[in-house]
């Protein structure tokens, strides 16, 4: 486990020191790759260099499936067949965590050109099969990738249209069509719909509706002109593919000039464009001139098509299929000797493609497959003892924890009892000095009133006023009051909190609190017990307590 963590690890570093140069590379290729194969392939072949074949990295992946794709435009669809499978099979070994989409489940890229190219090689239940599976995975695409999902979707809805109409299905290749032409309409990007345009327009004309052809060749006219553009953008590509197709139209029907005239002009369309998208525009002239007799200018055209480096099996065949028909015309048996040689050369070795390399391609997905499976069992084994030993370490933890805890609590506990003892014998301590200090008043007042009638037979009022004075003294009351809170913390504070009574019964509820008779407070109050009783009964009152109700529990529970 320890191992295959470290691998991923070094995957992860190496792609990161790795990222600028191949972001550089990527974006020369795709610079390149429509008005420059050639020199995009250039860029490829450097990518695969600096690759390394041992390493299954999303850079090997990418870089293959760019070669595929420019390779797929050159319309050389055996090579690309090969660099897209390469591609398919890296992407199924590359580890989940280095993959860019986390939630498809092949790349549907790949997959949209592999089931391209199944078509253009007559495949046709295998690439309808490939592109659906390409739409479904572009449909898991997240919302943070709406754009790209959306072109995705455009695209593999215009392949099973393409797919649909090649095989006169002309109502579900319109279905598609459509379908792809709506969301081009509400994202708004007019090169797009014109390409839409230029689908529905084809399809158009091979169903022979001819008016709906020509009413979607004016709506691509008039968005054209409200367009800027330049000689290399794609927009004059795709406004000149819906004038080859609509000069292919008029020459099956017999109207060769009129399609020699708009084939010329959309070939000066895209003059400064590569050579690989000329070669069509040649071919459909060369085809007029052959109609109007013109041998010889067709031969040249078809002769300078065949030195191109961009043409592909299907494009030297129909070359060589026109260049027979012209030797033929002119009794030139020697040129038509080589022509037929050229042609068979051709016919057999696409073919040697078309059966072999894909069915080593099958197979090698299915072992990819395989592989794939049993990486995934693999990661699932090393992931199960992954995580039981962290249920266990989990499992361990917890119980030392719960260990701590319960000793914790064990002393926590002791550590309050031992508090609770202290704050017992603490506050025992102060109810003792509160006894005291009642029994010192009760025994200083009682011996202050024996001395206060002994001297009133000798004192003037003035002696008998004094004793009085320290028999009522505040100071012992007020020492009174601080012991009795430090007792009872709170109980002035609420008992006057809810009934707002004064200082005089304060210290009635106090003495009552404190458990102390009648005759107890009149000695500690310096009153008659006439007096106690009295201020009983309005306390009673104040209280609001009811005839069933004892003044004494209720302070004393209060």
């Amino acid at each position: 486990m320890k191992k295959k963590f470290f691998i991923v690890l070094l995957l992860i570093g190496s792609s990161v020191l790795k990222a600028q140069d191949w972001g550089s590379l990527l974006d020369s290729i795709n610079k390149y790759k429509e008005f420059d194969p050639e020199k995009a392939l250039q860029f490829g072949f450097e990518g695969l260099r600096k690759s390394d074949y041992n390493q299954i990295s999303l850079e090997l992946y990418e870089i293959n499936f760019k070669i595929g794709e420019i390779y797929y435009l050159f319309k050389m669809y055996e090579n690309s067949f090969k660099y897209l499978s390469r591609s398919l099979a890296i992407y199924q070994l590359l580890p989940s965590e280095l993959r860019r989409y986390k939630l498809i489940k092949k790349p549907p890229w790949v997959l949209l050109l592999l089931g391209n190219v199944y078509y253009k090689n007559g495949r046709y239940d295998k690439s309808k099969k490939i592109l659906i599976e390409a739409n479904e995975n572009f449909e898991l695409f997240e919302d943070n990738e709406i754009l790209e999902k959306n072109f995705g979707l455009n695209t593999t809805d215009d392949s099973l249209g393409t797919l649909a109409l090649d095989q006169n299905n002309f109502i579900e290749a319109e279905v598609f069509y459509k379908k792809s032409l709506r969301r081009r309409i509400k994202f708004g990007r007019k090169s797009d719909i014109l390409f839409s345009y230029s689908l529905l327009i084809n399809l158009y004309l091979k169903s022979k509706r001819e008016k709906l052809a020509l009413e979607f060749i004016q709506f691509s006219e008039d968005l054209y002109q409200k367009l800027e553009t330049n000689k290399f953008s794609e927009t004059v590509i795709f406004y000149a593919q819906i004038q080859l197709s609509y000069a292919k139209y008029l020459k099956l029907n017999g109207q060769v000039l009129e399609s020699l005239d708009i084939v010329k002009n959309a070939l000066n369309l895209i003059n400064e464009s590569s050579d690989v998208y000329k070669l069509q525009y040649n071919l459909l002239i060369a085809e007029c001139l052959y109609e109007l007799q013109k041998y010889n200018s067709a031969e040249n055209i078809i002769l300078q098509n065949l030195k191109s480096e961009y043409i592909n099996f299907n494009y030297r065949i129909n070359d060589y299929e026109l260049l027979k028909k012209i030797y033929s015309k002119q009794k030139r048996g020697e040129n038509l000797l080589r022509v037929n040689d050229s042609l068979s050369f051709y016919i057999s070795k696409q073919n040697k493609v078309s059966n072999i390399e894909f069915s080593d391609l099958e197979i090698q997905l299915i072992i990819t497959e395989k592989q794939r499976e049993l990486n995934e069992n693999q990661t699932k084994y090393f992931n199960s003892i992954y995580l039981s030993v962290i249920l266990i370490s989990l499992s361990v933890v917890i119980i030392i924890l719960l260990l701590y805890y319960y000793y914790y609590q064990k002393m926590k506990n002791k550590r309050l009892e031992l508090e609770k003892n202290s704050i017992l014998i603490e506050l025992d301590s102060k109810k003792r000095e509160l006894v005291s200090k009642v029994n010192f008043i009760m025994h200083q007042n009682e011996f202050l009133k024996n001395l206060n009638s002994k001297v009133e037979k000798i004192s003037s009022d003035k002696i008998k006023r004094e004793i009085n004075s320290i028999i009522n003294s505040e100071k012992s009351y007020e020492e009174f009051d601080k012991m009795f809170t430090q007792v009872y913390p709170n109980f002035y504070k609420k008992m006057k909190a809810r009934y707002n009574l004064s200082q005089t019964y304060l210290r009635l509820v106090a003495y009552i609190k404190m458990n102390q008779n009648n005759n107890e407070i009149a000695k500690m109050s310096g009153i008659s017990l006439r007096t106690v009783e009295t201020q009983r009964y309005r306390l009673s009152k104040i209280l609001d307590l009811g005839k069933d109700q004892d003044l004494n529990t209720f302070i004393i529970n209060f």
